[in-house]
């Protein structure tokens, strides 16, 4: 539903829409950040609501991440989940909070060298050599 809600009004802000949102989605709130980008889910107030919109990204991709890469075998619901992962933080690129694109990337880059450090490969044991 959240990445229903910012997909809507990236395109309402980019004029691609043939109908209106709700006012309660495109009014911003007195003190709202209104940079490009930074509008999404105008519901928040000032930048720290742009800040708590997009942590809350970062940790659902971060998510979406886990149970596509550690609990799915299907090729289907792996390109499914990779798909969504990607429209999370390709939302999460365009609301420009660096510490929340910063996060997931250095998430994303540890849980990567756990799972390869389990590994029968001695090559990809990066972090805990057996």
């Amino acid at each position: 539903m959240t990445t229903l809600v910012s997909l809507l009004q990236i395109a309402h802000w980019a004029g691609r829409l043939p109908f209106n949102l709700p006012p309660v989605l495109v009014t911003f709130k007195e003190g709202a950040n209104q940079e490009p980008g930074r509008e999404i889910f105008a519901l928040f107030v000032g930048n720290s609501g742009t800040h708590v919109w997009s942590a809350m990204l970062a940790i659902q991709a971060i998510c979406v991440w886990i149970v596509t890469t550690t609990m799915t075998r299907s090729v289907l619901w792996r390109l499914a989940g990779f798909s969504y992962f990607l429209v999370l933080s390709l939302i999460l690129v365009r609301t420009s909070v660096r510490n929340s694109i910063l996060g997931l990337a250095i998430t994303i880059v540890f849980l990567s060298l756990l799972r390869a450090s389990r590994s029968r490969y001695v090559s990809t044991r990066l972090i805990v050599p057996h």
